[in-house]
């Protein structure tokens, strides 16, 4: 593939040295490109989005007292082939126990990738894995039964203080 992968993972504690002790991780797929500095201002936001979760105002109210954010970010070409995405998904994020998958394109016309977005939203969906999807693509996606109950990890379970 012509996309530079790199994964970047960005882990977040809660504050006041309290150590959770269950981890929440969760990665982004975004566009391929060979300018490190659009890869840089992606990941930049991930960052940001993250630090948001961790550095609120309303502390008492933060999930990240119990949990420990984790985030990734992948770099896929816009049109990835089944290979590409397996590699994807089987050696960088099944690797890291992935909760949950942020997809985005930027591709702005429909079609132009829909036979690889299906292919992922198939595979992730075998997994278990909950994918947050942004494309023009997913207009023409199958659409899920509609006695479809959203999963949770078993591991994320809240606990009562």
């Amino acid at each position: 593939s012509n996309a530079q992968r790199r994964p970047l993972p960005i882990a977040h504690g809660s504050p006041g040295g309290r150590s959770p002790s269950q981890k929440v991780t969760f990665a982004a797929i975004l566009p391929g490109t060979n300018l490190i500095t659009i890869r840089r201002a992606y990941t930049k936001k991930i960052q940001d989005a993250a630090d948001q979760l961790t550095k609120g105002r309303h502390i008492k109210y933060n999930f990240t007292n119990y949990f420990r954010v984790i985030a990734s970010v992948e770099f896929m070409s816009l049109n990835p082939s089944p290979t590409e995405i397996l590699k994807i998904l089987c050696s960088e994020l099944l690797k890291i126990d992935v909760s949950t998958i942020i997809y985005m394109t930027n591709s702005e016309v429909y079609g132009h990738n829909a036979a690889s977005a299906q292919y992922l939203m198939q595979l992730t969906g075998y997994l278990g894995i909950p994918v947050i999807a942004w494309n023009t693509d997913n207009v023409g996606l199958e659409q899920q039964p509609k006695n479809t109950n959203n999963r949770c990890d078993h591991t994320m379970e809240l606990r009562k203080l």
